[in-house]
C-alpha cells in the first residue's frame, strides 16, 4: 500500500485484505468510545501530514526529478 508499518501505532487500522482481519478491525472499531476515534482521528491525523503531506514530501520529489536523465 506504501503506508509505514507505523501507521497502526498512529490510530489507523491497516490489515490484510482477508475476511478474518477485516471483521476484526470493523469489530474492534465499532466498539472504540467517541473519544477513542477523535483520539486516533487527531494522531493519524498528525502521522500523515508528518509523513505524506506534500510539505514533507518534497524534497524527495525534486531529487527524484533531478534524478530523471
Amino acid at each position: 500500500t506504501g503506508l509505514k508499518k507505523e501507521w497502526n501505532e498512529y490510530g489507523g487500522v491497516l490489515i490484510n485484505p482477508n475476511q478474518e482481519e477485516l471483521t476484526f478491525a470493523l469489530e474492534k472499531e465499532i466498539n472504540c468510545s467517541l473519544e477513542e476515534r477523535n483520539s486516533n482521528g487527531n494522531k493519524l491525523f498528525q502521522f500523515v501530514k508528518k509523513n505524506y503531506s506534500w510539505e514533507s514530501r518534497i524534497l524527495d520529489w525534486v531529487e527524484l526529478y533531478k534524478s530523471v536523465p
